[in-house]
């Protein structure tokens, strides 16, 4: 039995790359969520298709890999290892006979959009707890356009990515710089990740974009992150006040970071390898990584701070939309220790 991944809005949208644009198929999208609904697990059956049903909703829910993971922890449930060659009958029986002892109550998100492979009712997205308080992508992009109007007419977007654990963009706020002739032009940029399954927080902070090589780099200095906030009570007026406060001085702060990324040019690393591990080791990251950002790093072999920071970033590009916000972030956390 397969969890399911739903379709995300389109990744490049040449009709209209703003945030405006943006913003209506974000709306869209949410437009989908069905209303959550707080349950007892108890409550809740598994049918032979791998579906569930729910306490007074007519039909029944697929689930995407998300939520499948977050059930199977809920009842204590390795869930490839445990059913690894079972029958759908044996699944379901095992499941429901875990419901049946279940006291855990948990909030079911959901949408209305199923896969073309099932004939489910709408398909689970998340199991949080009661106490998870979402915010639609959408509220968050009109938030930031309305931080952004006095900064920016009609905000561009570089780009943009929603999968079933986050969606995440990147917006053009500043006029182009060129730190040093290595580093070439950049512009200053916001990136947001949001996450509406308790996969992540709510971010949203200052990120430097280098032309020559389209690798975003998250630049880590004081005041660079204008927005984290757990989904627990998250107060829209609040994030709002954060984000036009955090907009002061935003020219200044892109400036420095440029100045930053001109200074790592001058800085020697002796062993680039070592360089990596360790960054990966102190972002929390699998050292899986190490060979393609190795590989990455042999195409330009640069020894320094810089060359060492851009072939995290380029190794970036291949891997999840997860997985490349974290690596950024990790670069520029790299280039700030120097």
């Amino acid at each position: 039995m397969n969890a399911l991944s739903l379709v995300s809005i389109p990744k490049n949208d040449r009709e209209d790359n703003t945030l405006t644009g943006l913003v209506e198929r974000l709306e869209a999208r949410d437009a989908e969520a069905n209303p959550d609904r707080t349950v007892q697990l108890s409550k809740v059956r598994m049918t032979v298709d791998g579906t569930l049903v729910v306490p007074s909703v007519q039909g029944s829910f697929a689930m995407t890999e998300w939520a499948r993971g977050q059930l199977a922890r809920s009842v204590g449930v390795n869930w490839e290892r445990f059913f690894q060659n079972a029958r759908p009958t044996d699944v379901a029986e095992e499941m429901n006979r875990r419901f049946d002892r279940a006291t855990e109550t948990v909030k079911l998100r959901s949408v209305s959009r199923v896969s073309e492979s099932t004939e489910a009712t709408g398909t689970i997205t998340a199991l949080v707890s009661p106490d998870y308080s979402p915010v639609p992508d959408a509220v968050i992009g009109n938030v930031l356009r309305d931080a952004l109007a006095s900064v920016n007419h009609d905000t561009k977007i570089l780009r943009c990515t929603t999968t079933d654990l986050t969606t995440s963009y990147v917006v053009r706020v500043g006029e182009r710089l060129t730190p040093n002739a290595e580093v070439g032009a950049v512009e200053g940029c916001l990136y947001v990740r949001n996450s509406g399954v308790g996969f992540a927080r709510l971010v949203v902070g200052l990120l430097l974009h280098r032309l020559a090589c389209k690798n975003g780099l998250i630049v880590s200095l004081p005041g660079a992150t204008l927005v984290r906030s757990v989904h627990r009570g998250l107060d829209i007026e609040k994030v709002r006040e954060r984000l036009v406060l955090g907009l002061h001085g935003l020219p200044e702060r892109i400036n420095t970071s440029a100045r930053l990324l001109a200074e790592s040019t001058r800085v020697e690393v002796a062993n680039a390898e070592l360089e990596v591990r360790d960054l990966l080791r102190e972002a929390r990251l699998p050292l899986r990584l190490v060979p393609s950002v190795m590989a990455s790093y042999l195409r330009e072999p640069t020894r320094t701070r810089f060359g060492v920071s851009q072939a995290i970033t380029l190794a970036a590009q291949s891997e999840s939309p997860e997985v490349r916000f974290d690596l950024e972030r990790a670069a520029g956390l790299y280039l700030a220790a120097a």
